[in-house]
């Protein structure tokens, strides 16, 4: 005698299939943020936001333990004055603070000094939501933009002083658009010889300030400038 009994369960089957797969891809988004976690240049900062509204470090990727030279484990724990010492860490709570409050993520500017030199960093604090829809961690991004900064210093420098000297000279400067030749900017000195404003300038054709016996001469200096030929 044979007893037999059968049960479907291709429903079970189904669940078990999509379990796994979830599971397969739940581990592959783990391997691809753990790979940008540790391989980017960037420093990437891990906060926690207890209940309370306190905040404190969970640790910090590679590229932060190269150019702090204090390993993640060394900051878990601790609150931002803790870190970054009173001052800087009162800052950047305040931030974390906004982040928190807000929900959204923030992007910054910031000048903190390191390793005792001056720094400038781009910032971008992102907020982690639980189901109930309560920050409990923010995610910082920050890298160092200091040569930008230095460069963007360098050129407000160069304007300044090129503004002076346009501005100071008492030799006329005209600034021309050679495709349509509009006077685009003069400086005071033209002004003060034609005794036209800069604004009057732009509505002005170069026959309007220009001798008439001079005209073709001032053809001859656009085309060489155009072929970039000085123009003696």
């Amino acid at each position: 005698l044979i007893h037999a009994t059968w049960r479907d369960i291709s429903e079970r089957k189904r669940r078990d299939a999509e379990r796994k797969a979830t599971a397969a891809e739940l581990r592959e988004q783990a391997q691809l943020l753990r790979s940008t976690y540790e391989g980017v240049d960037n420093i990437i900062v891990i906060i926690d936001v207890l209940p309370d509204g306190d905040f404190r470090f969970v640790g910090w990727n590679p590229a932060a333990e190269r150019n702090t030279g204090a390993p993640s484990a060394a900051i878990a724990g601790k609150t931002p004055e803790e870190v970054l010492g009173t001052e800087q860490g009162v800052r950047i709570r305040d931030r974390f603070q906004q982040c928190a409050t807000t929900g959204t993520a923030i992007t910054f500017e910031e000048f903190l000094p390191f390793q005792g030199q001056d720094h400038w960093w781009l910032t971008t604090l992102n907020p982690l939501e639980d189901e109930a829809g309560n920050v409990y961690r923010i995610v910082v991004s920050t890298f160092d933009i200091s040569e930008r900064k230095a460069i963007e210093t360098a050129l407000q420098q160069a304007e300044a002083q090129y503004r002076s000297i346009f501005e100071e000279i008492n030799d006329g400067i005209f600034i021309t658009e050679l495709s349509t030749g509009q006077t685009l900017s003069v400086n005071p000195a033209v002004c003060k010889m034609h005794g036209y404003s800069d604004e009057e300038f732009a509505h002005l054709s170069p026959s309007d300030y220009i001798h008439p016996d001079y005209l073709s001469l001032f053809a001859d200096f656009l085309e060489a400038i155009k072929a970039g030929q000085q123009f003696m």
